[in-house]
């Protein structure tokens, strides 16, 4: 586990697998993060290539994939989709503490576009 300080994002503890690797499996996690997150804190991936999974545990996350925003609150989560535009930052309570997981693979786009079962 590495935890970085950045004046953006806040305090983030980072376990990475593969990250920045090409993907070998079907589907993979190649880095989970742990982050806190103060008022000016702010983050954006501009048509990102993996896919995200962003669970809030505290505070409130504002969160605009393309042109749609949302505000996150503890317990929800939110989708990042591959291809899109993620742009994040600290909600009115001044504060977020969030979890993620990145998913990438052979089989990402099929797993995603596939109907339920």
């Amino acid at each position: 586990m590495r935890t970085y300080q950045n004046g953006h994002h806040g305090k983030q503890s980072y376990r990475f697998f593969r990250f920045g690797e090409e993907p070998i499996h079907p589907l993979e996690v190649p880095i989970a993060v742990h982050s806190q997150w103060d008022t000016m804190d702010f983050h954006e991936r501009v048509n990102a290539a993996e896919f995200w999974i962003e669970f809030v545990t505290a505070g409130e996350i504002i969160f605009t994939q393309d042109t749609q925003t949302y505000t996150i609150l503890p317990g929800m989560l939110f989708l990042a989709r591959p291809g899109t535009t993620h742009h994040f930052s600290v909600g009115k309570k001044g504060f977020a503490c969030k979890r993620s997981i990145c998913l990438q693979g052979l089989c990402l786009e099929t797993t995603l576009h596939s109907p339920a079962a």
